[in-house]
């Protein structure tokens, strides 16, 4: 994104470091954003963590703050993982059919918050749900559908989960190929 300059060759030059960074320097920027020559703006994928939490829905409105300030309006991505429960040993013996179904109906329910916000703001989202490990899923997730910035809320539903699980947005800060604004 371009800051305000007082001068166009300023704008310039910031353009030039932008081009030069992305394709030289920076393997962190991605090679999917779009430069508009007229506006110079970069067109932006904007991930958003949500698990029902009340940190995760500041994370949806900071991340609408931050979509209607940019030029050009970026694409919205509401992405929810679950820790697959057919992994677990208590999941033995019970159909997998329904194993998914229940987890589905849980994320559907930690989304509805969030899809509510982003439709009072004016602003679409897609949905992405995930299964498995979550950090190293909203991770596949962020290369797969090219995300440029992963919002998310510094806690999650469970500090307990936190202490003894180690929390998912640490990891996320830690490898995440692109950056991550956490929202307290």
């Amino acid at each position: 994104m371009l800051f305000p300059c007082n001068s166009l060759h300023t704008t310039w030059r910031v353009h030039e470091a932008m081009m030069w960074t992305s394709h030289a320097i920076s393997p962190r920027v991605s090679r999917s954003n779009r430069i508009d020559s007229l506006t110079q703006e970069v067109a932006m994928h904007i991930g958003i963590a949500v698990d029902g939490s009340e940190n995760s829905l500041r994370a949806v409105k900071h991340a609408i703050e931050l979509a209607q300030q940019l030029k050009q309006t970026p694409s919205l991505s509401l992405i929810n993982v679950h820790l697959s429960a057919l992994i677990s040993p208590v999941a033995k013996g019970i159909d997998r059919h329904q194993i998914e179904q229940y987890m589905d109906q849980i994320a559907e329910e930690e989304l509805n918050a969030a899809r509510q916000i982003v439709a009072d703001s004016g602003l679409a989202a897609q949905v992405i749900k995930g299964h498995g490990e979550v950090a190293p899923t909203i991770i596949e997730i962020i290369k797969k559908e090219k995300i440029d910035l992963m919002v998310m809320g510094g806690k999650g539903r469970s500090s307990l989960s936190d202490l003894i699980l180690g929390s998912v947005t640490t990891k996320l800060i830690s490898v995440s190929p692109v950056p991550v604004l956490v929202v307290k």
